[in-house]
């Protein structure tokens, strides 16, 4: 038990850890403050972006995913 308390502490905790680690977050526009404020708690420095989507890309994208589902279905047939 003791070798995997000790596995644990050298491999797992860093995860954790601002100073060894580095965490990158997605998220709703609303979150990204509240998400912020809890990892600057814990010790994380914080840089917020925002991404630009064009509209064109997101339209483009609706339009593959619809184009696979029904050519995965003609494959099932």
């Amino acid at each position: 038990m003791d070798e995997v308390a000790a596995a644990l502490k050298k491999y797992l905790l860093p995860v954790f850890d601002p100073a060894t680690s580095i965490a990158v977050v997605a998220s709703a526009p609303g979150k990204v403050d509240e998400i912020a404020r809890g990892l600057a708690e814990v010790g994380f420095q914080v840089e917020k972006r925002e991404l630009d989507v064009d509209p064109d890309e997101v339209a483009a994208a609706g339009e593959e995913s619809e184009g696979s589902e029904s050519g995965s279905e003609s494959e099932e047939k």
